[in-house]
This record gives C-alpha cells, sequence and structure tokens, in this order.
C-alpha cells in the first residue's frame, strides 16, 4: 500500500470515524453536565457549551464537506469560542463573572472571522498568496497562546482560592481543570509542529496532522467520562467563597480599616485556639466553611484573618498542624504498630500522598527519613 492510498485510508475511515465517535461522546457529557446541582447553573452551562463547542470542532471539516456555502467560513469562526467557555468556565468556579465587562472576546470572534474569510475567499481582502497563509497561521497562533496564557492565569487564581478555603486536594476539581489545560496545550503544540513541517517540508503531512489531533481529542473525551471526572464536587469551591451579597465584597476586596483588623485579630486568635486546644486539624477534608461554623463566623472573614495575622493560607496552617501531630505520633512507642499510612490517618491527612507531601514541604525530609533519623538519635 503506497503512501497516497494510506493516506486516504487515514482520511476517510480512521478520521472520520474516531471524529463522529469524539463529537457524539461530547454531546453526550454536555447534556449530562446540565444535570448537575441547579446551584451552578452558571458553571455547568460553561461547561457544557465548552464540550458542545468542542464537539463541534472534531466535525468541523466533515460539516464543511457536506455543506457548500459561502458563509462555510463561519464553521470555523467558531474555533475559539471553545477556549473562551474554557476561560469562563475555570473563572465561575471562584468568582462571579461581570459578563457585562467580557464583550471585548466577540470582537476577536469577529477578527478570527475575517481572517478567516480572507484566507478561504477568492477575492482576499488583504495580503495574498504565501503571505496570506502565513499571517492566518500567526494569527492562529498569537490568539491561541493569548487565550492559554489567560486560562493559565485564571487556573492560578483558582488554585490560590483553594489553598484559602480547603486542608485538602481532593475532590475540589482541581487536578480536572489542570488536565484539560494540559490537553488543550498539547493540541496547541500539535498543531505548532505541523506548521514547523507544513512550511518546511512541502505540507504533506495534513492528514496525518488531522488523524493524530482527532484520535487524541476523541480520548480525551472518554477519559472525561471513564475516569468520571466530572462530579458536583468540582463546584465546592464557590459555595466557600462567595461573600454574603449585602457586602458586595469578594474576599480578597475586604477593606483593612482598623475596625476590620481588631477583628480579624481576635478571629485569628480564635483559629488558633480551636487547633491547639480541640486539635481540629485532625478532622478529615475541613475547609474554612467547617472552621467558621465552628468559631461561629464568616467564611471569608477567617479566611482573611489566617492570611493576615497568621501569615498563611489555610491549606498550609492545616497541614503544618498535622506534620507536628504527625511527628509527635512517629515518636510516642506505644504507636510504633502503626504504619506510615496509619500515622498520616490520625494526624488528619486523607492519603498517603498527601501526607508525605506535606512533611516533605514543612521539614525537607521523608516521613520514613524523619522516623529514621528520630531513632538514630534516641
Amino acid at each position: 500500500m503506497n503512501s497516497d492510498k494510506i493516506q486516504l485510508f487515514l482520511e476517510n475511515n480512521i478520521t472520520e470515524y474516531f471524529s463522529y465517535l469524539g463529537a457524539i461522546q461530547g454531546l453526550i457529557l454536555a447534556v449530562v453536565v446540565l444535570f448537575y446541582p441547579e446551584r451552578h447553573k452558571v458553571s455547568n452551562w460553561l461547561l457544557s457549551i465548552f464540550l458542545l463547542l468542542f464537539a463541534h470542532l472534531l466535525v468541523a471539516t466533515r460539516i464543511t464537506e457536506a455543506v457548500s456555502t459561502d458563509l462555510i467560513f463561519m464553521i470555523y469562526g467558531l474555533r475559539f469560542l471553545a477556549n473562551i467557555a474554557l476561560l469562563f468556565f475555570i473563572k465561575s468556579l471562584y468568582q462571579n463573572i461581570v459578563w457585562k465587562k467580557q464583550g471585548w472576546h466577540l470582537v476577536v470572534i469577529l477578527l478570527d472571522n475575517l481572517v478567516i474569510y480572507n484566507r478561504v475567499s477568492g477575492s482576499p481582502i488583504f495580503l495574498e498568496g504565501l503571505h496570506l497563509e502565513l499571517f492566518t497561521v500567526g494569527w492562529y497562533f498569537l490568539v491561541s497562546f493569548f487565550y492559554l496564557f489567560l486560562v493559565i492565569r485564571a487556573y492560578q487564581e483558582y488554585h490560590e482560592k483553594v489553598l484559602r478555603n480547603f486542608s485538602s486536594l481532593n475532590n475540589i476539581g482541581l487536578k480536572f481543570v489542570y488536565q484539560i489545560i494540559l490537553f488543550m496545550s498539547l493540541l496547541i503544540l500539535i498543531d505548532l509542529v505541523y506548521a514547523f513541517v507544513y512550511f518546511g517540508f512541502s505540507g504533506r503531512t495534513s492528514t496525518y496532522h488531522r488523524v493524530m489531533k482527532t484520535l487524541i481529542s476523541t480520548v480525551f473525551m472518554y477519559f472525561i467520562a471513564i475516569k468520571g471526572k466530572l462530579t458536583p464536587q468540582i463546584y465546592q469551591l464557590q459555595k466557600i467563597v462567595e461573600a454574603p451579597e449585602s457586602t458586595g465584597k469578594e474576599l480578597d476586596e475586604i477593606d483593612s480599616n482598623e475596625k476590620i483588623s481588631d477583628e480579624i485579630q481576635l478571629v485569628g486568635d480564635s483559629v488558633l485556639a480551636l487547633m491547639k486546644n480541640e486539635k481540629f486539624y485532625k478532622e478529615e477534608n475541613i475547609s474554612i466553611k467547617d472552621v467558621a461554623e465552628k468559631i461561629d463566623e464568616r467564611p471569608y472573614i477567617v479566611s482573611q484573618a489566617i492570611n493576615t495575622c497568621l501569615g498563611k493560607n489555610f491549606f498550609d496552617l492545616i497541614n503544618g498542624y498535622r506534620v507536628e501531630e504527625a511527628k509527635i505520633l512517629m515518636l510516642e512507642e506505644k504507636l510504633a504498630h502503626l504504619s506510615m499510612i496509619g500515622i498520616a490517618f490520625e494526624a488528619g491527612f486523607s492519603s498517603k500522598t498527601a501526607f508525605n507531601t506535606a512533611f516533605k514541604k514543612h521539614t525537607g525530609m521523608t516521613p520514613s527519613q524523619f522516623k529514621k533519623e528520630s531513632s538514630f538519635s534516641d
């Protein structure tokens, strides 16, 4: 079988089959997402829209082959809407989106449609020949990397909110968002490699490029479904960080005047007393909300107190106490029968991985190394 026949087989069989397979899976997932808790309707819709748009990209080429119209450029003109939906989805996990300030994204979409029209029309508005092709490719990567930057920045803000409000990273949705970003980055990388090959080696690799992107996209759709990453727990953070409607302020925008400073100092003292006297840190998967309810205070005030008075985020505060507790437990002879995972659970950790990571961060050594060195010193 020669090279042309191989390409024809891949194009007409493998790519077509997997593109439809991935698109159908994306459609099913999008519908399922809409049945998640009604409380988080905005996040549900944004994730659903992202999946629908991504499914559309998988079959966009098939649509253009089946439809003959002068407006065919608009089919590809939706390509960056998936990036925008992903950006809004991540932001919706930790803040209320002010939609009236997001209109500039529509300008990007309109410009993209103009660039695509200029490329596929018989009478381009600006540039011609190879320069037009280079301009189109350059524009695509410019916008792609721009939105990747915005998505990564939103993820970093999300990560910071998680550390301010949770003692464990399990079942928060952080890993789910991170995996989506890695996947989107991989697709851009594939396009970048293809662009270098295309302009350097006569452009005979388009079929292999399309097959690779289609296979990876379809596998990712099924990865989401099989691993069960789409769970209501991804919206847990939003329940914590929402400030009361009466204040109209986000967690990070609390005034730092004298009255508030006095209040948060008292709250900080209450948090320390709760940890030292009741060892509340030993409770598994505790959050700012749990601590706030225990000391009868507002969650965003508790978070502010921990950050400003204690000089650390909630995640580091709780796990710091847990590490110190684990060190004590490891040195107790009556607990010598406990394994490391047993020590971790006793100290309040929910997994061995979380225990090892926190212990290494706070002590500079693994739990096993600490126990070994402590034994030698005795």
